[in-house]
């Protein structure tokens, strides 16, 4: 019992979307997946848009509500590029985001002071003036790992809100979704059945003894 009691507490992510206009550079179509584990919160932050028309539709924050406790921002990837009226020019891959950093206690934001940069943009941005002044955006996905010793594969937010463009200019509060239980390991399966060979191996000699009765 000990290898499906394993399984039945494995962590589930937690999904977020929203779509709309934050602001009058356009729409935009974004998705959150915070999946938390022993002391971490990993978020997978996407922004699925195809053709930003500046940078009031990039992402540049995520709120998360329902959190306390001593957060600290130990991880932020993601592969760069250059937006610019020439075109869109690779400039990293796998990078470390080095302006994101903590918004308030729980919050993350590339917002951190000086010249705002690393931006989440949509793919096919319409490259434009509206961009070039604040190179280098991430390339449609960038992923975080936030630790806290209070977090459990049983955490959860109350809440999340996206943040776009430089100001912020404009914010869209996400919609959860179905949670999605995460596939357990093979080894935990494997553990779990040879657990219960005994229990049906012993169900079968009863079975033959009551027969000879």
């Amino acid at each position: 019992m000990v290898g499906l009691l394993a399984a039945s507490n494995a962590s589930a992510s937690i999904v977020y979307t929203a779509s709309g206009k934050p602001d009058s550079d356009g729409l935009a179509n974004v998705k959150a997946t915070l999946t938390f584990g022993a002391g971490t919160l990993t978020i997978i932050l996407q922004n699925l848009y195809a053709g930003d028309n500046a940078s009031g539709q990039t992402i540049s924050g995520l709120e998360l509500d329902g959190l306390s406790g001593t957060i600290l921002l130990k991880t932020a990837t993601g592969n760069l590029e250059i937006v610019e009226p020439g075109g869109v020019t690779p400039d990293g891959t796998d990078v470390s985001l080095t302006h994101w950093g903590l918004d308030g206690t729980s919050g993350i934001t590339t917002l951190t002071g000086g010249q705002p940069n690393e931006m989440i943009v949509g793919s096919a941005p319409n490259v434009n003036g509206g961009f070039d002044n604040f190179n280098p955006y991430v390339d449609q996905t960038a992923t975080f790992t936030l630790t806290d010793s209070s977090f459990t594969a049983n955490t959860t937010v109350t809440g999340v809100n996206f943040l776009f463009g430089t100001g912020p200019d404009g914010h869209l509060n996400g919609a959860v979704q179905p949670l999605t239980p995460s596939v357990p390991e093979p080894s935990t399966i494997f553990v779990g059945a040879m657990l219960l060979l005994p229990l049906g191996a012993s169900t079968i000699r009863i079975l033959r003894k009551s027969s000879k009765i």
